[in-house]
């Protein structure tokens, strides 16, 4: 595989934009680079990530206490799971 990164100016339709290169990069079984994500939707980032279920359970199982966390896990809703 590869990496490709591209960065564009914030503006006007950006959001649109983005969601539409994830569907592309979706179509060609192709993921995002989470650490640098602040946009995909939590549905966009499982069809990516087909054992993300597994790891959930397993951080779960690790971290019931959910000490362990960052903003993209709060935003796609990681830490509301139940392992």
């Amino acid at each position: 595989g590869y990496t490709l990164t591209l960065d564009f100016p914030v503006r006007d339709g950006l959001e649109r934009f983005l969601r539409e290169c994830d569907r592309l990069l979706l179509d060609w079984g192709g993921r995002l680079y989470l650490a640098k994500d602040i946009l995909a939707l939590p549905e966009t980032i499982a069809a990516m990530y087909p054992r993300l279920n597994e790891f959930l359970k397993v951080r779960a199982h690790v971290d019931s206490a959910r000490v362990l966390g960052s903003d993209l896990s709060r935003r796609l809703g990681w830490d509301d799971r139940n392992g």
